[in-house]
């Protein structure tokens, strides 16, 4: 739904597509999907990359909110009258004279761990070098904010030097959240089962402790023997006896 209403105003009109991303990627609403709903909103290309980027890097930045400045116009005619007891009324009118200018009407975007992994992916693909940043980051904000910059930089681990690989691996085994050090044992266990399984059995979670437990060596896996059937019995022929009437004589 969030994804056809992006299109339904965006397609023909891509003016203030990318705050209309935000918008919608921050919405309580759709937090579960929030990271799928961006990568979907970003492959529709009306959004210009370099906005994208923008986004991406305010995601990471921010702490727990990003924030949204109301359209202007929302307040322009908003007149509001207070008398209390006797004292004389007070207009709360930003055209009044005897008060000041009031500054911009904001409203707080919480950044779902899902928005985060994405952020992340994104920074470290167009700049692979910002990968230690982004661990320290992650170390800062903790938590599942945390943990989503941290799977982020998971998902792009292919593009990191080896050493940076090994380094960004043994970083997520030290994070508080289960699903991070399970991430990054999956990606071990590629490389090492029987280390994966180890580390794995050790953790502090039964989740991963189960899943540990189930690794085994793939050299050792049965060979699937999909589509291989036997050969049927030889067909036997069968002679009626002498005195049986047979359909061909």
């Amino acid at each position: 739904m969030p994804l056809t209403y992006f299109r339904n105003a965006h397609d023909h009109d891509p003016a203030r597509a990318a705050e209309t991303a935000m918008l919608l990627a921050t919405d309580p609403r759709w937090r579960v999907a929030a990271g799928p709903l961006i990568e979907a909103i970003d492959a529709t290309g009306i959004v210009p990359p370099d906005e994208l980027d923008l986004l991406a890097r305010a995601f990471i930045s921010a702490d727990a909110n990003v924030y949204w400045k109301c359209p202007d116009g929302w307040f322009s005619s908003i007149a509001i009258i207070i008398s209390e007891r006797d004292d004389p009324p007070r207009s709360l009118d930003r055209d009044a004279e005897d008060t000041d200018e009031p500054g911009p009407t904001v409203a707080a975007r919480l950044i779902s761990p899902g928005l985060r992994r994405w952020a992340s992916a994104r920074v470290v693909r167009l700049d692979p070098s910002v990968w230690a940043d982004v661990i320290a980051r992650s170390e800062e904000i903790g938590g599942e904010g945390g943990g989503g910059l941290m799977r982020g930089i998971l998902d792009t681990i292919e593009i990191l030097p080896s050493k940076a690989k090994t380094l960004v691996r043994q970083e997520a085994l030290k994070s508080g959240r289960s699903d991070v050090r399970q991430a990054a044992l999956q990606q071990i266990a590629v490389l090492d089962w029987s280390l994966a399984r180890t580390l794995g059995m050790r953790d502090a979670n039964g989740q991963v402790r189960r899943w540990a437990s189930g690794l085994t060596d793939p050299a050792t896996a049965p060979t699937p023997t999909i589509g291989v059937t036997s050969a049927p019995p030889p067909a036997t022929s069968k002679t009626p006896p002498a005195n049986q009437v047979s359909l061909f004589d």
